[in-house]
């Protein structure tokens, strides 16, 4: 019986492979995790893994909402372009490790713009993109909030109520997922606000819609008494049930509020 290859054989059947092959048949099949250890293991596939369309389709397979020309503008600014934005955006906010040096003294951003993105069972149920103006009174007002559809409409679905009401909660809480990332124009920074699960999902007493909330906790900006402030950031999307067709669902409110 002949021996298994060496490690050493492995490299370098890897060197041998062209670079485009390597690009376009190998790295294109990875996800943004993937991509990002594969290129710690070599100053080759570091370079390789550099390029900026294998990061935009890995951005764009995620965060659907960034194919936006606005975004796709925004995006061309930051350091490494997509590669940045992935690194911003794919971590989970942990308020523990946050530092922030920010100097209100010399902060312009007026503006900060919203990708949203709802996927159901995997499927892309809703994508939109949303600017908000920072100076404005309703801004500056608390309580704050960010609704994206107006009262009077709601987004069409495929979800289907079950006949137990808490089969339904956890067929929400398993297959309902929100990514809710907010861009600074200015500083060319993102991040996602929203959890990668639900963390309560549960039935509203009065209207009966189901809501399912994505929550992060963030610290204090570390200015006078602050430093121990936490905030909990909440993305809400409530479901309700289309009453000319029975147990078909649709999406009546998503909402962002502190």
């Amino acid at each position: 019986m002949s021996p298994p290859p060496s490690f050493s054989s492995g490299e370098d059947a890897i060197a041998a492979l062209h670079s485009d092959i390597l690009q376009t048949h190998i790295l294109t099949r990875l996800d943004g995790a993937a991509l990002t250890s594969t290129a710690s293991t070599s100053s080759r596939f570091r370079s390789l893994s550099s390029e900026d369309q294998l990061w935009r389709r890995v951005c764009s397979t995620s965060w659907p909402s960034i194919t936006h020309p606005k975004l796709q503008q925004l995006i061309s600014a930051f350091p490494s372009k997509h590669q940045s934005f992935f690194s911003d955006v794919f971590p989970v906010l942990d308020c523990c490790s946050l530092r922030c040096d920010l100097d209100y003294r010399y902060s312009t951003t007026v503006e900060l713009i919203s990708a949203v993105d709802i996927h159901y069972k995997n499927k892309l149920l809703f994508s939109k993109v949303h600017s908000i103006e920072t100076e404005t009174n309703w801004f500056l007002c608390s309580p704050f909030r960010v609704d994206l559809i107006d009262p009077k409409d709601s987004i069409p679905s495929p979800i289907r109520r079950s006949e137990k009401y808490e089969d339904w909660l956890g067929h929400l809480e398993e297959n309902l997922t929100v990514s809710w990332v907010i861009i600074d124009p200015i500083k060319n920074r993102a991040a996602n606000i929203s959890s990668r699960q639900p963390v309560k999902v549960r039935r509203h007493w009065l209207s009966g819609e189901i809501q399912v909330q994505y929550t992060t906790v963030m610290g204090g900006d570390r200015r006078a008494g602050s430093a121990v402030e936490m905030v909990e950031c909440a993305v809400v999307v409530s479901c309700g049930e289309k009453e000319e067709e029975g147990m078909e669902m649709s999406v009546t409110e998503i909402v962002w509020g502190f």
